[in-house]
């Protein structure tokens, strides 16, 4: 299973999110630059230290979640 989610564009900049079955990929394209950039990171899912990088994001990301969620 894969999957390519458009996670924010604004203007001219956007993020993307590339599930795949082995790995995730992160990549932001921000045409506002002289010449048009494309950063990628890919995190291979079978690697150690890429699947503990991707478990702390979202740990984080939920904590931030809930205590945003509370303020309300």
């Amino acid at each position: 299973m894969s999957s390519s989610i458009e996670i924010k564009t604004d203007g001219c900049k956007s993020l993307y999110l590339d599930i795949k079955t082995t790995g995730v990929e992160f990549e932001a394209w921000n045409q506002d630059a002289a010449e048009a950039e494309l950063i990628t990171m890919w995190f291979d899912l079978r690697d150690k230290e890429d699947k503990e990088a991707i478990q702390k994001l979202v740990s984080h990301l939920q904590h931030q979640l809930k205590v945003h969620e509370e303020i309300k």
